[in-house]
């Protein structure tokens, strides 16, 4: 298994804590819990990833006039869902926000490589689930996630358990038949309440509502999932599965809605793990959304226990 972390993805700039629930250490956060807990695993598995994805490589989803659109603080602000930071210089947004997320992106295109050769890899910063080809929403600017999987031949199974619908990947994959979409998300909240068109799109959803516990979750998760998967694999072994895992399912996150615990998160991520192990696809890892303190020991927890797994397995 290897994770790979750019030492240079913080996304944020001073103040940013106090106008939006990201918590823009959690990645660093994170990387630091596992290598307190498993530090020679941890050692062995990470891939250092110190460059940034390129306006070449960004066009293949994206089109130049909405590259373009990202110097203006105006545009930058709409998509961070941060309307005082259009009052900040371009410059300033390009180095704090844009930067960093194109250094994330990088790293989760080398994570998919990763996978592709090891079995198992984890990108510290992706899953930026919203960013659509022609519009950046929900904290999202690069559509890191279709990047990833069109460098990837055959088929593909997507499996989003971010508490939020990933509209961005559902536009992103539109014309994609080879990519089939699983999402588990709170249909009460953004953006499944007013994106329909993204929803059409998704091949097994999987809506919930507010109030939702993580036993009923877990319940209906270990339902619907393995049937996905398995009808997929009778169809055409797939590639890779893409898991964005997303922590905002916890009980107290202020934008999820449902209840899970810290256990029933770790159960979750665990039970994509072994599906994948079961039918011997190539699996990577993004963290997603979470906004609360606790989201980088939930992540550290899951790839510790992925770490863990693959330590036995060998």
């Amino acid at each position: 298994m290897k994770i790979v972390y750019h030492p240079n993805s913080k996304i944020g700039f001073p103040i940013l804590d106090a106008l939006h629930p990201f918590d823009t250490n959690k990645f660093k956060r994170a990387r630091k819990m596992l290598l307190a807990s498993h530090p020679d695993l941890y050692r062995s598995a990470e891939i250092l990833e110190r460059g940034e994805v390129s306006r070449e490589v960004l066009r293949t989803i994206h089109s130049d006039g909405y590259l373009d659109n990202l110097q203006y603080s105006s545009f930058v602000a709409r998509a961070i869902e941060v309307p005082l930071a259009r009052w900040l210089p371009g410059f300033m947004l390009d180095y704090c926000i844009c930067r960093p997320m194109r250094r994330s992106t990088q790293a989760t295109l080398r994570a998919v490589e990763a996978a592709l050769e090891d079995g198992v890899a984890a990108a510290l910063g992706g899953g930026f689930h919203h960013a659509k080809p022609h519009q950046g929403e929900g904290f999202c600017l690069y559509a890191d996630i279709g990047l990833a999987m069109s460098k990837v031949p055959g088929s593909i199974l997507y499996v989003d358990l971010d508490v939020h619908m990933g509209n961005g990947v559902a536009y992103t994959a539109m014309d994609e038949p080879r990519i089939k979409l699983f999402d588990m998300y709170n249909k009460e909240i953004y953006p499944a309440r007013s994106d329909r068109r993204a929803a059409a799109r998704l091949n097994h959803p999987v809506p919930i509502t507010s109030g939702t516990t993580g036993r009923l979750y877990l319940e209906r998760l270990e339902s619907e999932l393995p049937a996905f998967i398995k009808q997929a694999v009778a169809g055409e072994q797939p590639s890779l599965i893409v898991y964005t895992a997303g922590t905002d399912v916890l009980d107290g996150d202020p934008l999820g809605g449902v209840h899970l615990s810290p256990e029933d998160i770790l159960a979750r991520d665990m039970l994509v793990y072994r599906l994948a192990k079961t039918y011997g696809i190539p699996l990577l890892y993004l963290p997603g959304g979470g906004y609360t303190k606790e989201s980088a020991s939930l992540i550290a927890a899951s790839l510790g226990a992925m770490l863990d797994a693959e330590t036995v397995a060998v």
